[in-house]
């Protein structure tokens, strides 16, 4: 609530929930309890709809599973989801695993880089295409 109410809504499309486990001290999903982890991404997802920004989540299949468990469902069926496979094919979104309720994905990143490093002058873009 407290990023919402210091932003300006009408300055930004959507916010977008990253949920990826971090190996960081301190910061990994995985040193909590699954359903507390859905409690909380819940609470969240539901902060951003209260505020009336359009809310979208950003995982993977293996990363979604590990942090919150496949049982975590969000509330909302028309939350789209950007999906993480890193297999550098901007052609299809046929790859796409269902999990967390989600069964179409809206997005998915097919790159993290790594291969186009030296050809974009040291910028380090992520690649990704909207599904149809």
């Amino acid at each position: 609530a407290t990023m919402l109410r210091n932003l300006d809504a009408t300055s930004f499309h959507r916010v977008w929930l990253d949920i990826e486990d971090n190996p960081s001290p301190g910061c990994s999903w995985t040193d909590q309890h699954d359903e507390d982890n859905c409690a909380f991404i819940t609470a969240l997802a539901s902060a951003v709809s209260t505020a009336g920004v359009p809310l979208g989540v950003y995982s993977s299949h293996h990363d979604w599973n590990r942090t919150v468990g496949n049982q975590c469902i969000l509330p909302g069926e028309l939350t789209p989801l950007w999906y993480a496979h890193y297999d550098r094919d901007p052609s299809t979104c046929t790859d796409f695993l269902p999990f967390g309720g989600w069964s179409r994905p809206f997005a998915k990143q097919y790159s993290d880089h790594s291969a186009m490093l030296d050809r974009m002058c040291g910028i380090s873009p992520d690649t990704s295409i909207t599904c149809g």
